[in-house]
């Protein structure tokens, strides 16, 4: 990865664009404009994190994070995310979703809630689960069984497609104001992306 010229003192590093655009929508409802995000297309952290410290203007950056999904291994990721910080010559971040008070800051933060398996799609379906449509959705799986995406992935699409006119991407739909985000399920990455 080429990294974007730095433009902000607070760097993130997010796995895809899906992210990239949700997390933009949040940081918006924050009313926090300082953090540049980098979509990396994939879940190696290491060199892109390695090309960020290598950038132009580096010296400037005040904070470094890492948000990925959990997957399968929640542990095994920040375990990677831990390691990927230590390789490219930065401070080891503390633990899932704590940022660090060393220069720079580091912190990771692990999706759903670092200890659960899953993903982004799993928070966002966590955070509407009193939605009177999640049980059509809960039906229609049961009814159509496996599906050629990823499961959670399926299952936000199928509760975006009960929104008319909205877009059946989660960051596009985050940009619509879809997820409450007075929800408990994002407290800890509010405090995450405000501490960062």
């Amino acid at each position: 990865m080429k990294p974007e010229p730095i433009t902000q003192q607070r760097q993130l590093l997010v796995e895809g664009a899906d992210d990239k655009i949700f997390l933009i929508a949040l940081l918006d409802h924050l009313g926090i404009d300082d953090i540049q995000i980098h979509e990396i297309g994939s879940r190696q952290f290491g060199p892109p994190l390695k090309a960020l410290v290598n950038a132009p203007h580096f010296e400037t950056v005040t904070s470094v994070g890492v948000i990925r999904d959990g997957d399968a291994n929640p542990g095994g990721a920040l375990q990677s995310a831990q390691t990927a910080f230590t390789n490219a010559g930065l401070p080891q971040p503390p633990a899932q979703g704590a940022v660090s008070s060393t220069k720079p800051r580091v912190g990771v933060m692990i999706l759903p809630d670092g200890t659960n398996p899953g993903m982004l799609e799993d928070l966002c379906l966590d955070s509407v689960q009193a939605d009177p449509v999640i049980p059509c959705v809960d039906d229609f799986f049961q009814c159509v069984g496996e599906t050629p995406r990823p499961h959670q992935k399926a299952r936000v699409a199928a509760f975006l497609a009960s929104r008319p006119g909205l877009p059946l991407q989660l960051g596009r739909a985050a940009q619509h104001g879809v997820w409450p985000w007075a929800s408990a399920e994002f407290d800890d990455l509010k405090i995450f992306l405000t501490d960062l």
